[in-house]
């Protein structure tokens, strides 16, 4: 999986959908949640940043979190653009230890991700008190948004990502759908409902 999002690193941004669910996501998370230049935000499974970098002028600092070497050097390509320097640069698999922050954010990454009870439980233990954690995926779908590709998770039914929400003491304050992929399935366009949860520590 590592070498697939290596080799489409460079190209990753080219796709208009990705920028635009991004930013959709993005303007949800801002409504829901006031940022501040004293927080810590933390993009896990971040890609080339196309999340995170919405949070970089706002933010005290942006954690870039990704286990593809490729698309970290997007993100510091990026950072270099912008001539901005609060932001850091995680490239492990899981989590980072040795942080806590005021809200971690992803976009499209657990369905790529075996464990995710047990993933969403490590993040959640890096948050601060009463900061967030917002989950963002495909709604539950028949397996045909990724084609011939095998992905550990078709989507999820959110009553799962409540489920495991509760069981990590994170009240939901957000939940929603806020975009709709759209691919052509033979010959038709089909629809790929993506929704944004968000929950708060205690």
């Amino acid at each position: 999986m590592v070498e697939y999002f290596n080799s489409k690193a460079k190209d990753w941004d080219k796709e208009n959908y990705r920028i635009e669910r991004a930013k959709a996501v993005a303007e949800e998370i801002k409504n829901a949640i006031i940022i501040n230049n004293s927080m810590s935000v933390a993009d896990f499974g971040c890609g080339t940043g196309l999340l995170g970098f919405h949070f970089i002028n706002i933010a005290r600092e942006v954690v870039f979190i990704d286990s593809s070497e490729e698309m970290l050097n997007q993100v510091v390509q990026k950072a270099k653009t912008m001539n901005t320097e609060n932001y850091r640069i995680l490239a492990k698999p899981e989590v980072d230890h040795y942080n806590k922050y005021d809200l971690i954010i992803n976009l499209m990454v657990f369905h790529h991700i075996n464990n995710v009870e047990e993933t969403i439980s490590q993040l959640i233990g890096q948050l601060k008190k009463s900061s967030y954690f917002a989950f963002f995926d495909l709604d539950s779908e028949d397996g045909s948004f990724h084609g011939e590709d095998i992905v550990p998770h078709n989507g999820f039914k959110r009553e799962y990502i409540r489920k495991i929400f509760a069981n990590n003491s994170l009240s939901i304050i957000l939940e929603k759908q806020v975009f709709v992929n759209k691919k052509i399935i033979d010959g038709k366009e089909k629809n790929y409902p993506v929704f944004l949860m968000i929950g708060k520590c205690a």
